[in-house]
């Protein structure tokens, strides 16, 4: 099920940014009545598109979905110290991956 990050909630609906409307329009090709997820302060809701015209796409909230995300696995990366350009780069794809803890290693 695709999944889309929503700006605001107004009235049972939700408003996307235009470039994910036109993803979903134009390379997504979704249909009337098809439903997604989308992501409002962190959390996760049911949502059906609904096509009122040709530019108006709707994002109709029908429930809240109770989800966990974090895995149950702690996974700690110990690596060895590098330059700071590739050490931030290091941490940006731990922490991106989803890693517990990272310990630096000076030998």
């Amino acid at each position: 099920m695709h999944r889309f990050v929503a700006n605001q909630l107004e009235d049972n609906y939700f408003i996307l940014a235009k470039d994910d409307v036109k993803k979903i329009k134009q390379v997504l090709r979704l249909r009337d009545q098809t439903q997604i997820i989308c992501i409002y302060n962190g959390e996760h809701y049911l949502t059906t598109l609904e096509v009122q015209a040709p530019q108006k796409y709707l994002f109709k909230l029908i429930k809240k979905l109770e989800q966990n995300h974090e895995s149950t696995i702690k996974v700690r990366l110990i690596a060895g110290l590098i330059r700071n350009a590739k050490w931030d780069y290091l941490l940006q794809k731990a922490t991106e991956l989803g890693i517990n803890e990272i310990i630096p290693l000076i030998l």
